[in-house]
């Protein structure tokens, strides 16, 4: 059985693009914390897991999802093979989202509460989560 459940930060911006024939397809990538910290450092090691939403998942995470929130997501594993222009076989992993959650509700431009849960109905709640020791200016992108 191939499932996939993950938890940890956005590294950026969901990105949202239209296939062909209409339907949203959402790229984002996680900051994964692991359960151990590393014997030399005392730090948490973290993973950069990449996920794509389909549908209303990825309309979702591309509205209300910010780099650094905290998100929840569960799906499958897939490995994708191609070949890269220089004819070259390569092959990439990712998270293939069935199900997104936001945990905590961030600062946006459009909503100045600065992180207070929204009173409009579609929009997700909750408040932040401390804790990731994954800071934002430590996100690569």
């Amino acid at each position: 059985m191939n499932v996939v459940i993950i938890s940890g930060k956005l590294v950026r911006d969901p990105e949202l693009k239209r296939a062909a024939t209409g339907k949203s397809i959402s790229t984002f990538s996680l900051a994964v914390r692991r359960e151990y910290r590393d014997k030399s450092t005392g730090e948490y090691d973290v993973d950069f897991i990449d996920c794509t939403a389909f549908g209303t998942s990825a309309d979702y995470i591309a509205k209300y999802g910010r780099k650094g929130m905290f998100a929840e997501v569960s799906g499958r594993w897939q490995i994708r093979k191609y070949q890269k222009k220089d004819g070259t076989q390569a092959s990439s992993n990712e998270c293939v989202a069935s199900s997104v959650s936001l945990v905590g509700a961030g600062k946006r431009e459009d909503n100045p509460s600065d992180g207070e849960p929204s009173n409009k109905p579609d929009e997700p709640q909750g408040k932040n989560l401390e804790g990731m020791d994954v800071a934002d200016d430590d996100l690569p992108f």
